[in-house]
């Protein structure tokens, strides 16, 4: 009988350290769900914030095209008016020319 109450009170201690342990277990899947939950939720923000870059980076780049295009239409038109001053000044030389010839006659 000894030995049975011996060995019950052996199972009884074993049985309590199972039950610790146990809740030690539940205590940290608790702790690492609550760790999981919060790495999700950062990685979810990470990834709108990817997605607002990528926004951003577009709308960049459609701004730097309009610009560029703005750019090329300025070059143009700086082009033209050199081109017609241009000519201007070589038909204002051309007049000159013919009011010196006809001054000297």
């Amino acid at each position: 009988q000894q030995d049975l109450e011996s060995l019950l009170a052996e199972l009884e201690n074993a049985q309590g350290r199972g039950g610790e342990e146990l809740q030690m277990g539940e205590r940290r899947l608790q702790v690492l769900k609550a760790e999981a939950d919060e790495a999700s939720g950062r990685r979810v923000a990470k990834e709108q914030e990817l997605a607002k870059a990528k926004d951003d980076k577009a709308e960049c780049g459609a701004a730097l095209q309009k610009q560029t295009n703005e750019i090329k239409r300025q070059q143009k038109k700086i082009a033209d008016s050199r081109k017609a001053l241009d000519h201007l000044q070589d038909r204002k030389n051309r007049l000159h020319t013919e009011l010196d010839h006809t001054q000297a006659q």
